[in-house]
């Protein structure tokens, strides 16, 4: 472990066990470490080079003036065809957050899968405050991985796995059982390629099927498209192909996952389904880097 992971941790640590009064201090040590220049957040909504204006999505008819901070790091813009003031957090985690330090914190404990009252707890905010952040978070990777799963061509070379699994919706939790449950089976579809990238989707089927009749696990392969037995391939690429345990690791980490949902998050399976397909697809990533992709895709 580098000397740089070393001063993190401790920092970490440091930021986890200090009293209120050193726990700011901390906080923006931390942020400090993995600030994100302003420059970076402009190029990565704007990718045309052009500002767009978050309300109307157009381009050239937006005039810039002066500075949103006193650090003269945020830009501000004036859209006129829809008469929007805006600047560079607009329509980002970032924008209208009192408590901008605690931001980046949050999102690491986040992405270790730490509860709400103990993020709370260890962050000294009110546990409302951590699960309007979290919901936010999750709406935002909720589009991100849409936006990823739309630009993924599924018909190219790239050999695919697929798992599918059943869940009928959970009364757990809920005081009103006949009108809070949606009378749906959800079928989950589970992702894997070669090329290490991981998303699922959801899709409701229009009847409700007993235990015996869910479909637990079921693994298939496909290559552009087509499932493995109406490809032509030679034998040792079909035995090599029969090695589904990315995609089975992916579905056994969501079923995990969902053990501990309560009733009331149901309506909400596919926020957190779609977190757990981000969260996959940058497991391999340090602290730093999974923090950095987890802000370019709250952009």
């Amino acid at each position: 472990m580098s000397s740089e992971s070393n001063a993190e941790n401790l920092l970490w640590k440091q930021l986890l066990v200090a009293t209120k009064e050193k726990k700011d201090r901390l906080l923006q040590q931390f942020s400090e470490r993995y600030a994100i220049h302003i420059d970076e957040i402009r190029d990565r909504k704007n990718p045309s080079g052009q500002i767009i204006c978050p309300r109307c999505n157009k381009t050239g008819t937006i005039s810039g003036y002066g500075f949103f901070d006193s650090a003269k790091q945020r830009r501000r813009y004036y859209c006129k065809p829809c008469n929007l003031h805006f600047n560079d957090f607009t329509g980002t985690l970032f924008h209208k957050r009192k408590l901008h330090n605690h931001i980046i914190p949050f999102l690491r404990i986040m992405l270790e899968g730490t509860p709400v009252r103990t993020i709370a707890k260890e962050l000294n905010i009110s546990p409302t405050t951590a699960h309007k952040w979290r919901h936010l978070v999750l709406q935002y990777i909720e589009r991100y991985m849409a936006d990823s799963v739309a630009s993924l061509n599924t018909d190219s070379e790239v050999l695919m796995e697929t798992s599918l699994r059943e869940f009928n919706p959970s009364h757990k939790g809920l005081h009103d059982q006949s009108n809070s449950v949606v009378p749906y089976t959800q079928r989950i579809y589970f992702h894997s390629d070669r090329l290490g990238r991981n998303y699922a989707s959801l899709i409701l089927i229009d009847i409700l099927k007993t235990n015996r009749q869910l479909i637990r696990a079921e693994t298939s392969i496909s290559l552009k498209g087509k499932h493995l037995s109406s490809v032509n391939s030679s034998l040792a690429s079909q035995r090599a192909l029969q090695h589904t345990r990315n995609v089975q690791a992916f579905q056994y980490k969501f079923d995990e996952m969902h053990k501990r949902m309560r009733g009331v998050a149901q309506p909400y399976l596919n926020r957190y389904l779609q977190w757990n397909s981000f969260v996959q697809q940058h497991c391999m990533l340090n602290s730093g880097a999974k923090i950095r992709a987890l802000i370019f895709a709250c952009l």
